[in-house]
């Protein structure tokens, strides 16, 4: 019987941060804090896992921003953290979650900067024997976005992909994995220190932004591979740029992030006849699948745990550091994933 304790600690958002302060961890703790909180109770179909420790993606980032879209309108103090892995040790009811007790698992829910976190017990990953908890922690966020951003472009009849941000953990990821799903990518990147690490992933293209003639090379290699749908994460003027690359019919942008804050925008003419911008927001898209689906998606996330999945991991910061950790990762986010730990004994 594990002794399950009335309070812990949590890495919480008191205020939405600016942009300003994440350089600095003395600004950003005006921001950000470790608290002391009630051990949250799952309800039914629940599990109360015990977190091993949880990785800082960008959606943090606009989380503790306050732009978000997943949590826009939510109260501050937040809870922190979406990814990360650990072990169950109570259910709130349901078959399910009692048979999950022990076990070791990954997966994605709210608050995962604390000792202890609430999940739906449908969500969870069982990490195998071989794989540690640090691996595990950062295999469910990005290869789940990778895998669903290429089932879309498998269905809708793409072989090529532009990716922007293409020297991320995830922009990597994606080229790996597309090369397995006949999926080429194109990259984007902003430099050639970058460009160096999506050629070596093995990216199809890859166009650095920063140059004058970006946009003729992107058009060109959009053309030279029958390229008409990217995914844009960096927002700002990348948008239009990427529209005046694809074709002038069925061009499609899909923005699954917004890394420069304020204003898109678009002239109108650059979506005659038939170009347009949609978003894809991976919460979203996973409401709209079959338990099938997520089932498939879980396994494929499972078997390439510690294999074709494999993140690297730059830094790690204990939890009572998780406002150090904000502040490091917001200045190095192309170097490899940064882990905040909330347990090292699990």
């Amino acid at each position: 019987m594990v002794n399950i304790p009335e309070f812990m600690q949590s890495l919480q958002a008191l205020q939405p941060a600016p942009v300003e302060a994440f350089p600095e961890t003395d600004q950003l703790s005006r921001y950000l804090a470790v608290n002391t909180v009630k051990v949250p109770k799952p309800g039914y179909g629940e599990v109360l896992v015990k977190v091993s420790r949880g990785t800082i993606n960008p959606n943090d980032i606009y989380h503790v921003q306050g732009i978000y879209t997943a949590t826009e309108g939510e109260p501050f103090p937040r809870n922190l953290g979406f990814e990360g892995a650990g072990v169950v040790v109570a259910s709130g009811g349901g078959l399910i979650g009692r048979v999950r007790i022990g076990s070791r698992v990954a997966f994605y829910a709210t608050g995962m900067f604390a000792e202890y976190v609430i999940c739906n017990a449908l969500d969870l990953i069982d990490i195998p024997s071989d794989v540690d908890f640090a691996t595990a922690a950062c295999s469910v966020a990005n290869p789940m976005t990778a895998l669903t951003m290429l089932d879309v472009a498998r269905r809708a009849g793409a072989s090529t992909i532009v990716n922007t941000a293409g020297a991320s953990a995830l922009g990597k990821l994606l080229i790996r994995l597309g090369k397995q799903k006949g999926i080429g990518v194109i990259s984007v990147v902003r430099r050639d220190e970058q460009a160096d690490i999506c050629r070596n992933a093995g990216a199809l293209e890859v166009i650095n932004s920063s140059r004058d003639n970006f946009e003729d090379e992107l058009k060109e290699a959009c053309e030279s591979t029958g390229c008409f749908m990217a995914f844009d994460c960096v927002a700002g003027d990348m948008p239009q740029h990427l529209l005046n690359a694809l074709p002038k019919e069925g061009g499609v942008v899909k923005m699954y992030g917004y890394m420069t804050p304020g204003t898109v925008e678009i002239t109108p003419q650059s979506l005659f006849p038939e170009r347009r911008i949609e978003t894809f927001e991976i919460n979203a898209y996973l409401d709209r699948m079959s338990l099938l689906k997520k089932g498939m998606v879980a396994w494929s996330i499972r078997s390439g745990m510690g294999k074709d999945l494999v993140t690297e991991i730059q830094k790690s910061f204990p939890l009572s550091d998780g406002v150090a950790a904000f502040s490091w990762y917001s200045q190095n986010m192309t170097g490899g994933k940064v882990q905040i730990v909330a347990d090292a004994h699990l």
